[in-house]
């Protein structure tokens, strides 16, 4: 238990390491560890703050951004816009390193390099790890040396005595999993045993050599490829850079859609549908009253010719016309 000296001491260190409390030294703290600015949110590196205001002022324009919230979001996609542009960058700079790499003389020394840092994952994943190694000049390369050193421990006479570590790097070498090392009692039995162990080694040394001499055309592609830009996909500085790129987007298109919901929906305008004019009045129409007009009995019809029907048509059209000529009179 601390006594009351020493809490009192602490309390007294901690006044003094309370961080910036100015707005100018807040600003300046949020610049510490600040290397490509690939990961950052709405900080930029000093470089890109001009950028990133003036783009700042061209998107408020196109997106009109009303309240304090929107323009969050907008600060939030210019900053996505800015980190995606700062990665295609970097990565046409990595991409111009590699191939100027592959046309210098350290070119075996670099991948030599590449292959001891996978060989240092060989622990966790055996079987894949291997395999990798294995596609590569550089790596059987190493392989071959790990094989060598092993080697050494049945120098001389008398019964070789492997350790621990050594015997589960064999194993390692071999692609054995660990899960399945406990089962195979046969090479338990082969690693103790001078004569066979040497056979076992030389046999996979001899192997990877036999590869490296067919390996020479292919380094040679190999380093070609790297040069036209062409890059391999194990290099580790690239396949960052691309995670931050597919982060970069990600973070843009959450700030749009942010955006989208955070202005309020505007009312759909009424549509002027035509105003029906009504229909016009329909005017009572007073009846035309009916005159009986009187039949005039025509005695001298001749019988013979009131059977024709001709003569009865032109009979009933003059009745129709004195009836007509009557009402027009009254």
């Amino acid at each position: 238990m601390s006594s009351q000296k020493q809490i009192d001491a602490n309390r007294r260190n901690s006044a003094l390491s309370t961080g910036p409390r100015t707005e100018e030294g807040k600003a300046a703290s949020r610049q510490n560890s600040l290397q490509h600015g690939m990961t950052a949110t709405i900080v930029a590196p000093p470089t890109q703050e001009i950028a990133q205001r003036a783009r700042f002022q061209t998107w408020s324009e196109a997106l009109k951004p009303e309240t304090c919230v929107e323009v969050f979001q907008v600060n939030l996609a210019v900053a996505a816009s800015l980190r995606i542009e700062l990665c295609h960058t970097s990565e046409s700079e990595r991409r111009a390193e590699i191939a100027e790499l592959a046309m210098s003389a350290d070119w075996d020394t670099h991948r030599l390099i590449e292959a001891y840092k996978l060989g240092d994952s060989l622990k966790r994943n055996p079987a894949l790890v291997l395999l990798k190694l294995q596609l590569t000049p550089a790596g059987r390369d190493w392989l071959i040396l790990q094989w060598k050193q092993l080697l050494v421990a049945f120098a001389g006479d008398g019964v070789p005595k492997w350790t621990d570590t050594e015997y589960h790097l064999a194993l390692d070498l071999l692609g054995v999993p660990k899960s399945l090392r406990d089962a195979r009692t046969d090479l338990q039995n082969t690693f103790y045993e001078k004569q066979s162990s040497m056979a076992l080694i030389l046999g996979e040394i001899a192997k990877l050599e036999v590869e490296q001499l067919k390996s020479d055309a292919q380094n040679a592609k190999l380093r070609k490829m790297h040069i036209q830009g062409s890059i391999h996909l194990e290099d580790a500085s690239l396949k960052l850079i691309r995670r931050y790129e597919r982060e970069s987007i990600r973070s843009f298109e959450r700030a749009l859609k942010a955006l989208e919901k955070a202005k309020p929906k505007q009312a759909k305008p009424v549509e002027n549908k035509p105003v029906a004019t009504p229909a016009p009045a329909v005017t009572e129409t007073k009846p035309i009253p009916v005159v009986a007009v009187p039949v005039v009995a025509v005695s001298n019809v001749e019988p013979a010719r009131s059977g024709n029907r001709l003569y009865r048509r032109k009979q009933e059209k003059e009745v129709r016309h004195q009836a007509y000529l009557t009402r027009i009179s009254a």
